[in-house]
C-alpha cells in the first residue's frame, strides 16, 4: 500500500478523535468493559467495543508506521536534495513538479535578471508562475504576468538535464533591454 493511500484511510477512520465512536459503541475508549464487580457491563456491547477498540489501535499503530516512513522519505529526499546542490533528483521529483512544458529558454543575458535567478540556456519552464500548460493561451500571458511582477518574485519551476529545479525570478529594470534580460518561446510539446 502507498503511504498517501494509508495516511488517507487512516484520517477517514477518525484515528485522531476516538471519542466520537462513544455514541456507537456507548463507551468511550478509556472506560472499563466491566462492572464494580468484574463482569461485563450489561449496558454495551462488549464484544463491539473491543473490536472497535482493536481496530483503532491498530489503525493508530500503522499511522504512526506510516509517518516514520513519511519522515525517513522526507530526509532521504533532502540528503539527496543536499548532494546535487538543492536540486531534486528525478526520482525524487513530486508529481506536481513534473509538469508538461510550456516555455523553453533561448538565452540569457549576463548581469541580467533572468541571469541572477539563475536561470540558463536550454531550461524547459513547466510553470512560470501562475501559469502552466493548463491556463496559458500564448505568450501575451506571459508578458502581462511579468509585467504586473515588476520587482516581485516570480517562482519558475525548471527542468534542467534531469534534474528539477524551482527558480524564483524577479523581473526589474537593469542596463539591459527588457525586464527580464532572456528570451523565451513557447513549447511545442
Amino acid at each position: 500500500m502507498h503511504v498517501n493511500d494509508a495516511y488517507s484511510i487512516a484520517q477517514a477512520q477518525h484515528i485522531d478523535s476516538p471519542h466520537q465512536l462513544t455514541p456507537q459503541i456507548g463507551v468511550s475508549l478509556d472506560e472499563p468493559l466491566v462492572d464494580p464487580q468484574g463482569y461485563p457491563r450489561s449496558d454495551i456491547d462488549v464484544y463491539q467495543a473491543r473490536h472497535i477498540r482493536s481496530e483503532i489501535r491498530t489503525l493508530k499503530t500503522d499511522h504512526a508506521q506510516i509517518m516514520k516512513e513519511a519522515e525517513e522519505m522526507l530526509v532521504a529526499i533532502h540528503q539527496r536534495a543536499k548532494e546535487h546542490g538543492g536540486e531534486l533528483h528525478p526520482s525524487d521529483r513530486p508529481k506536481m513538479i513534473a509538469k508538461k512544458p510550456i516555455l523553453r529558454v533561448l538565452d540569457v543575458l549576463p548581469g541580467s535578471p533572468a541571469f541572477e535567478a539563475g536561470m540558463q540556456r536550454g531550461d524547459i519552464i513547466g510553470a512560470f508562475g501562475s501559469l502552466q500548460s493548463s491556463n496559458m493561451r500564448g505568450m501575451a500571458d506571459v508578458a502581462a504576468l511579468v509585467t504586473s511582477s515588476i520587482g516581485k518574485i516570480i517562482r519558475l519551476e525548471v527542468e534542467r538535464g534531469e534534474v528539477v529545479k524551482v527558480i524564483e525570478l524577479r523581473p526589474h529594470t537593469w542596463e539591459g533591454k527588457g525586464v527580464l534580460g532572456c528570451a523565451l518561446e513557447p513549447t511545442t510539446s
